[in-house]
């Protein structure tokens, strides 16, 4: 007799072989997806991982050119700052040589209105030049004043201690006289 599990084999239908084959392929189906959906999933997190460091790697990349342009931005800002600050300083000390310049132009006037045109110059050395004449002519000027007052004193010195003179000269021929009267009386 024949094995009875032959027989079953042999005895079922072809739709039904059919139908279990399509169930195991469906099964199989269902575990590769969701197979590949863990796979998926793991992969996934993976990617999340790799783009958390990739983020991280980045965000470093990030703030490091973020500090770098904060720091060149501070650079340029300073000098920026410097120039700015130097510029109007220049412009300061300017003003003041102008001023100086009209000063002096004031007392050069003073002085000789004739050389009126030649301390107007631009040009740096004529002016230094000038202003050293200037300051020759005003000691010379403040020497002439001191050495005019000076003799002025002097004279008057001079003119009291002869009128002292002439006075003790005169209290003494007045006791040389007295005396000689007294003398010749007595």
């Amino acid at each position: 007799m024949p094995n009875s599990s032959q027989t079953k084999v042999t005895n079922i239908p072809a739709k039904s072989k059919t139908k279990s084959r399509i169930n195991k392929r469906q099964r199989n189906r269902r575990r590769n997806k969701q197979k590949s959906l863990n796979n998926n999933q793991q992969k996934g997190q993976f990617k999340a991982q790799t783009n958390s460091v990739a983020f991280s790697e980045s965000g470093q990349r990030k703030g490091t050119e973020i500090w770098g342009e904060a720091y060149a931005n501070a650079v340029r800002w300073h000098g920026e700052h410097q120039n700015n600050f130097w510029r109007h300083a220049a412009e300061q000390l300017e003003n003041e040589n102008q001023m100086l310049r009209q000063q002096l132009n004031y007392v050069a006037n003073s002085i000789k209105p004739e050389t009126q045109n030649y301390y107007e110059t631009s040009d740096e050395e004529y002016e230094q030049k000038d202003l050293i004449v200037v300051k020759k002519e005003e000691e010379q000027q403040q020497e002439d004043e001191v050495d005019s007052k000076y003799l002025e004193f002097l004279q008057v010195t001079i003119k009291h201690r002869e009128e002292l003179r002439l006075k003790r000269e005169a209290a003494d021929l007045l006791e040389d006289q007295e005396d000689s009267t007294t003398g010749d009386v007595g």
